[in-house]
């Protein structure tokens, strides 16, 4: 007989489930010790880009301020103000929130050190730390830097003849003249705009001439002229003719007005002797001033001297020296216009005020004079001018040897060189006038 099933089977104990295989626990535990330290590489992550866009704005706004002081620069106003005041705009401002701003002209290290017409805009910020203090790490100090500069070197206009016809600029003997670093301008249309005789020899950055130039055969062919090789006449970057005249710089500079008085009438020294300006700043001569003796020192504290007709005349050796000052040669009459005269070995060391109706000029012939009016600096005169030499409708000589001026600027109807003279355009602060696109443009360099 078949055996019948039991109506309930007896189910066999589980076996207990391993420990290893439950880890809900641990990884909790693990999850609660990393967090932490994945919250604080998160928010490093944050921090970090919070910084770079710092550290973007603030490059933004430094190179902005590099470009207005280099513009201040130009135009000789406070370089250092401007760069701040640009900087204070986009929120930067010198000691607050630990803001720190140098302005450097020139600046003092690196490619650009002592270069005059380079500023430097440096800016360094703290930054805040949102999330990476939990690593116990220090936020850093976000720093930008920005150096604005011409965008090639030297520049501005060192001798300018104004003549429209005949020789604008005549070189004689074997003297030479090097204004490598600044710009020549000859405005008249004459083949021989620029005369060059013997072995005379002009060396500048660039020269642009209306006419031509003529160049006698015994003048050498330029060593290391750069773009060009033409005998005597030696230009580095640019030398073109049949270029546009260029505008006289000072011809909308107001002219001095001749005090109705005279403060020294038919003045004549043959011993040192000093000026200083009556309480207008001017002090009038009339009827010239006449210097004669040797080892004498004229001494002129800042202001205009006006030479009211007849003529400034030296003899025998003198050294005058004036800081802040203009000598004005002019006619209160409209007629026998001053003139300058030096003979014999003369210094000179003038630079011209800074600020005022004579701003940048040191030495000035009124523009009405005739061409009998004339500023010669002949014999073996020794010219420190910082300042513009301005005649614009008469004849400047310079004889002698010259070059020791950071800033000499020769603008005239005519203009001859005899001698060897070295001019400079480091003229920042000096109140010179350029004409219009003679300077190279200003770029950031760094």
């Amino acid at each position: 007989m078949r055996a019948i099933a039991p109506l309930f089977r007896r189910r066999r104990p589980a076996s207990p489930r391993p420990l290893k295989q439950d880890r809900r626990a641990s990884v909790s535990t693990m999850i609660g010790l990393a967090s932490p330290v994945l919250i604080g590489f998160m928010g490093l992550a944050i921090d970090t880009t919070y910084w770079e866009t710092a550290k973007v704005a603030l490059q933004g706004a430094t190179d902005q301020a590099a470009i207005a002081a280099g513009r201040a620069y130009r135009s000789e106003t406070n370089v250092t103000t401007e760069a701040v005041s640009v900087l204070a705009a986009h929120g930067f401002v010198d000691g607050a929130n630990g803001v720190s701003v140098t302005v450097q002209n020139p600046p003092t290290s690196g490619a650009y050190a002592g270069n005059q017409a380079a500023i430097l805009v440096s800016v360094s910020q703290p930054q805040r730390s949102i999330f990476a203090s939990v690593l116990n790490l220090t936020p850093p100090v976000v720093t930008a830097r920005a150096i604005t500069a011409p965008s090639t070197a030297g520049g501005g206009a060192c001798v300018i003849s104004l003549a429209t016809s005949g020789t604008g600029i005549s070189l004689n003997g074997t003297n030479t003249v090097n204004i490598s670093m600044c710009n020549l301008y000859a405005n008249s249309t004459a083949n021989n705009a620029i005369a060059l005789t013997n072995n005379a020899t002009v060396t500048a950055l660039n020269a642009y001439v209306t006419g031509g130039w003529a160049v006698n055969n015994s003048a050498t062919p330029c060593l290391n002229a750069g773009t060009t090789s033409e005998r005597g006449l030696c230009v580095t970057k640019a030398l073109q003719t049949g270029a546009s005249p260029v505008a006289d710089p000072y011809a909308t500079r107001a002219i001095p007005a001749v005090p109705t008085r005279c403060d020294s009438n038919n003045a004549s020294h043959n011993s040192s002797a000093s000026y200083s300006p009556k309480p207008d700043g001017i002090w009038v001569f009339c009827g010239g001033l006449k210097l004669t003796g040797s080892g004498n020192t004229l001494t002129l504290a800042p202001g205009i001297y006006m030479l009211d007709r007849d003529e400034l005349s030296i003899n025998g050796s003198w050294t005058i020296n004036g800081t802040g000052v203009s000598i004005f040669f002019t006619s209160s009459t409209g007629n026998n216009h001053a003139s300058l005269k030096v003979q014999g070995n003369q210094v000179v060391n003038l630079s011209a005020p800074s600020t005022g109706i004579a701003k940048g000029i040191a030495v000035w012939m009124h523009r009405n004079a005739p061409a009998s009016s004339t500023i010669d600096f002949g014999g073996g005169s020794t010219l420190a001018i910082v300042g513009a030499i301005y005649a614009a409708n008469t004849a400047v000589t310079v004889s002698g040897n010259n070059g020791s001026a950071r800033c000499t600027q020769v603008v005239a109807r005519t203009i001859a060189f005899n001698g060897n003279n070295s001019f400079r355009h480091e003229c920042t602060g000096v109140g010179i006038s350029d004409p219009p696109g003679s300077l190279p443009a200003l770029v950031l360099v760094q």
